[in-house]
């Protein structure tokens, strides 16, 4: 995720001129397996390769990344799990 720092400074931005909450959206993709017909779209994690253990690391360490910066910037977090 190498824009959240600018998604996240332009929401607190505009966070400060507006002065109501803001919100960064984060939509990750890289499904296992998601387009097996298309081989320029399949993805990199395959399920016959431990590929929903691999997504399911990746998706963690995305959220990780999500929390630091949340933490970094002083704006608060919610998991909706």
């Amino acid at each position: 995720m190498p824009n959240i720092e600018g998604l996240v400074g332009e929401a607190l931005q505009a966070q400060s001129f507006t002065r109501q909450k803001q919100v960064v959206q984060v939509v990750v993709y890289n499904l296992p397996d998601r387009d097996c017909a298309a081989k320029a779209s399949d993805g990199e994690f395959h399920l016959i390769d431990d590929g929903l253990a691999k997504y399911k690391n990746f998706i963690d360490c995305m959220f990780e990344l999500v929390v630091l910066w949340s933490v970094a910037y002083g704006a608060l977090y919610s998991r909706r799990c």
